[in-house]
């Protein structure tokens, strides 16, 4: 089977990023002994083509003309433009055509007009909600202004991507031939909008080549947890994380480090903490190479913790799989159908509310007290965590499922 996995995900050229390394890492193990796939970018970053493996190609994307109120408009049009091009002369030479959501517009909705019943989306997120919320941040960090200029890119930024989700989202869903979610929630969620779209359900996995357990780390008069983020999101919950370390009274100080956020960040200085009982740091980004030095300073990874703030309950996080591939517990505040479903790694993981309820530090140092009593606990969730959340395995199942879907017209 021939896949043709496309995107807009620009040069590729930061494999240190979360979702670059996803992709780059889905695309390795998408070819095995009887399945090709291959990767086509669109970047407007480069002005070549550009071949990052035997997989994967980035291919340019002109320049706009527009005025820069609308540079963000012309950008959606000129690569949906480029990657119907190039779905016109290729799209016959590929069994399966899986197309990484861009966010609506008529420019997407022209690609799967055009190719009707022969692409498959894939979706991270409820994209509405995701918007919705990005929006709004976006336009409270525009200076208000009286300037036209001012008018126009606030209705372009943080008004027009809500609109458009709205408009084109049912009859997008309509064209496509299914979807592929990373969780069932999402799925559910846009057969709400279009009854008769079909889904099937991959979550995220991880990496294992060259992973191996971290060693044993008693717990002492602290206990450190580690946070591995992005962004400054408001869903990562670390106003949340903040709060409850200020309300913590315990014999054991807790420590949260997190990384993905310089500490001179508007964000880390309203939320940094330094404190008798608790602190809560922010110690800038990490390379790849870095990540499991770290880890070894550490009793806990926590993994996102207000993700109903983003719209949504259920996720399969990229950190918390990185956290259980070195066989640490992990302190989440969502559904995770790969922790729920396997019982070593649902004993070995702490779960809260989906909510901005205090988050028990108490309770989270007791379970881990116990949890240490065993000197193997990190080769027992590495262990199992391999056979469950392996990007090997993972696409073995994302294959199986698409070669019974291949033939398949709805």
């Amino acid at each position: 089977m021939k896949i043709l996995y496309i995107g807009f995900f620009g040069d590729l050229s930061s494999p240190s990023n979360g979702v670059t390394k996803k992709i780059v890492t889905k695309i390795k193990y998408l070819n095995s002994n009887d399945t090709t796939c291959k990767l086509i970018s669109f970047s407007e970053q480069i002005k070549e083509v550009k071949i990052y493996n035997e997989h994967i190609t980035i291919l340019p994307v002109n320049q706009g003309s527009s005025l820069r109120w609308f540079a963000s408009i012309d950008q959606i049009k000129l690569s949906c433009l480029g990657a119907l091009e190039y779905l016109n002369q290729h799209i016959h030479s590929f069994d399966v055509v899986i197309f990484r959501y861009p966010l609506a517009s008529k420019y997407f909705l022209n690609i799967l007009k055009v190719h009707a019943n022969k692409i498959f989306i894939e979706h991270n997120t409820i994209e509405l909600d995701e918007i919705t919320v990005n929006s709004r941040i976006y336009r409270k960090n525009i200076p208000f202004s009286w300037k036209p200029g001012y008018f126009v890119h606030y209705a372009v930024v943080g008004i027009f991507p809500i609109w458009r989700e709205k408009i084109y989202k049912e009859k997008i869903l309509r064209y496509a031939k299914g979807g592929i979610c990373v969780t069932n929630e999402i799925g559910e969620f846009l057969k709400r909008i279009y009854p008769k779209y079909n889904y099937v359900v991959a979550s995220n996995g991880y990496e294992f080549e060259g992973v191996e357990p971290l060693k044993y780390k008693e717990i002492k008069n602290e206990v450190k947890l580690i946070m591995l983020v992005g962004c400054s999101s408001p869903w990562h919950g670390i106003e949340r994380i903040c709060n409850s370390i200020k309300q913590y009274k315990g014999n054991k100080k807790v420590v949260v480090d997190v990384f993905g956020i310089n500490s001179d960040d508007t964000y880390a200085k309203k939320y940094a903490l330094k404190g008798e009982s608790g602190e809560l740091n922010f110690l800038g980004y990490l390379k790849v190479s870095e990540v499991k030095t770290k880890l070894t300073d550490y009793h806990g990874g926590m993994s996102t913790m207000q993700l109903y703030l983003k719209g949504l309950n259920e996720a399969a996080s990229l950190k918390t799989r990185e956290y259980l591939s070195y066989g640490l517990p992990v302190v989440y505040g969502y559904s995770d159908s790969d922790i729920e479903s396997n019982k070593i790694i649902k004993k070995n993981c702490i779960q809260f509310p989906n909510n901005s309820s205090l988050i028990d530090f108490n309770r989270i140092i007791m379970t881990l007290e116990d949890l240490y009593k065993n000197k193997n606990i990190y080769n027992d969730i590495s262990s199992t965590a391999k056979q469950t959340i392996n990007y090997e395995v993972k696409a073995k199942e994302l294959i199986n499922n698409l070669k019974n879907w291949a033939n398949k017209v709805y």
